[in-house]
């Protein structure tokens, strides 16, 4: 038993050290038109590599690829892979600016829908994607627009689940990039349907603030603002108050940020006045980056993406953040392990003090019925008196054959004087009897008390 016991324990240790490797996602963009080639990225810094951008036809509602995109598209997944052979790829269907109304026509009609659905899936399927990506919709719509999103998104794992099972291949990996904000001016996205079928949302964290259209400085990703509701910190909370979990998010980071030309030099902090126009990109620290991959963790997060790969120089931004992933995966791994450990040790030892405990005190009775006595207890009798052994020993002249009244089921009977002279019947229970001292005991308790 105490085998079983142990073993059960490691077994239950194991499952808490496996609890804690879920996937980090460490994802970043990549779109066509960048001067960077997708030979250059280092894909060995990242889980998910995504491919933008394919677009929805106006006439057809089919996903499009422009004819230049074609060739980038199509050897995608084969080019990053090369570096990374477990590096996942999704391609991203851009619906912002004037794609948005073919979006929202796509969305609006079932026929349409099942179009547009179809050709994402044999388009994703055709190229090598693991998944696909929506982007660019905003919270800030009609209810109308946002109840056909959750039809979509409900359709659309349908087909891709139905596809899995024809094709014996995984199901395409489904997300969207969302707003910081799970809602806007009382409109909110359709948030059942994307708890239930999306793997998870890239929470577009940043561009809070931008110098083409604010006439003062502002914090352009900033995570926690105590003036402003314009913070990451609060958008993930009312992401998570709506009802997505928490490991149904990834944390967008932008790789790039924003510098204003200020009315006066000497006046540069937060809310400056600005003429607004953008003197030149500006570059982020690696110590934020670090300091929000370490939020994203702290809070429970499935991960991060990166917009965009081609911003970051000789990879400083993404080995900051997969260093601090790490560091932090590592601690969590060392806690799996010890927090577990401990527990099985404190568990080890309370079973064997349980089992030596209850071994010593087998072998007090044992001892105890050997020599024709029971292990002294508090009595549930007040009425009754209590006699040592010895006394008991005394007053049977050492339990002497002439003193022996007969015998019953469960042992001899004797009879006895006490030091005071009161006379005693002492029955004494058998070494070979195997029941009795219950019956004894609730025999004792019914004794009439005698008088003196």
């Amino acid at each position: 038993m105490l085998f079983n016991i142990i073993s059960l324990l490691l077994f239950l240790a194991s499952l808490a050290n496996s609890s804690g490797s879920q996937t980090w996602i460490k994802a970043g963009y990549w779109f066509s038109g960048s001067e960077f080639l997708a030979t250059d990225i280092d894909s060995s810094l990242f889980t998910h590599l995504i491919c933008g951008y394919a677009y929805i036809n106006s006439s057809t509602f089919e996903l499009s690829i422009s004819p230049p995109d074609e060739t980038h598209f199509s050897n995608f997944t084969d080019i990053v892979r090369r570096k990374n052979p477990t590096v996942m790829t999704l391609l991203s269907i851009w619906t912002q600016n004037s794609n948005f109304q073919n979006f929202i026509s796509m969305t609006s009609q079932p026929s349409h829908r099942t179009s547009f659905i179809e050709s994402s899936i044999q388009r994703a399927r055709l190229y090598g994607f693991h998944g696909l990506e929506l982007n660019g919709v905003k919270p800030g719509t009609s209810k109308s627009n946002m109840t056909d999103m959750g039809f979509l998104f409900d359709e659309w794992r349908s087909a891709i689940n139905r596809e899995s099972n024809i094709s014996a291949r995984p199901p395409l990996i489904l997300t969207m990039e969302g707003h910081y904000m799970p809602s806007q001016n009382t409109t909110s996205y359709p948030m059942d349907s994307i708890r239930r079928n999306l793997d998870w949302v890239n929470i577009r964290a940043y561009d809070y603030h931008s110098p083409t259209l604010e006439s003062f400085t502002g914090a352009h990703s900033a995570l926690y603002d105590p003036s402003s509701n314009l913070n990451t910190d609060y958008g993930i909370k009312q992401w998570i108050s709506r009802g997505l979990p928490a490991e149904k998010m990834v944390l967008g980071l932008a790789y790039y940020g924003y510098s204003w030309t200020l009315v006066d030099p000497k006046d540069n902090g937060i809310g400056s006045p600005a003429r607004g126009s953008l003197a030149a990109d500006g570059s982020m620290n690696y110590k934020y980056i670090r300091t929000k991959v370490s939020y994203a963790r702290e809070k429970g997060l499935l991960g991060y993406v990166v917009y965009q790969v081609p911003n970051d120089d000789n990879w400083v931004l993404s080995k900051a953040a997969q260093e601090e992933g790490k560091d932090q995966e590592n601690n969590q791994l060392l806690w799996a392990i010890l927090l577990p450990t401990f527990t099985v040790v404190a568990l080890l030892l309370g079973t064997l003090t349980w089992y030596f405990r209850r071994r010593l005190f087998k072998w007090k009775v044992l001892v105890t019925r050997i020599m024709g006595i029971r292990p002294q207890r508090e009595s549930q009798y007040p009425n009754l008196q209590a006699f040592s052994f010895n006394d008991i020993k005394a007053a049977t002249r050492n339990f002497s054959h002439e003193n022996k009244l007969g015998e019953g089921g469960y042992g001899p009977v004797y009879k006895g004087k006490l030091r005071d002279g009161q006379e005693v019947a002492v029955k004494r229970l058998s070494q070979s009897s195997k029941q009795g001292q219950e019956e004894f005991i609730n025999e004792l308790g019914f004794l009439p008390l005698r008088s003196s």
